[in-house]
């Protein structure tokens, strides 16, 4: 089976401003990812590619969000599925 994965949609946020703070909205991020089984042609077993877009908090400065698209793929090794590519997609 490949395509995408029906009913998995990951979506974040954290300090999104509510009516009663509206001062949240410097530290606002939210992002989602998309699901997909991709075909390995080294190995029976799909790849999984999750591909995340959206904004986050950068890293070692809680104070800044940036926004981002990375796509990560995850291919079943030794009896599990690891990392093994990481792409960060320019904006």
């Amino acid at each position: 089976m490949v395509g995408t994965i029906p009913g998995i949609m990951e979506v974040n946020g954290a300090a999104c401003p509510s009516d009663e703070r509206p001062e949240d909205a410097d530290n606002c991020y939210a992002y989602d990812s998309e699901w997909k089984l991709v075909p390995n042609p080294e190995h029976t077993l799909p790849d999984l590619v999750v591909t995340t877009r959206g904004t986050r908090m950068r890293e070692g400065k809680r104070e800044e969000i940036e926004s981002f698209h990375d796509i990560r793929t995850f291919s079943f090794r030794s009896g599990e599925y690891t990392l093994s590519s990481r792409k960060d997609v320019p904006r």
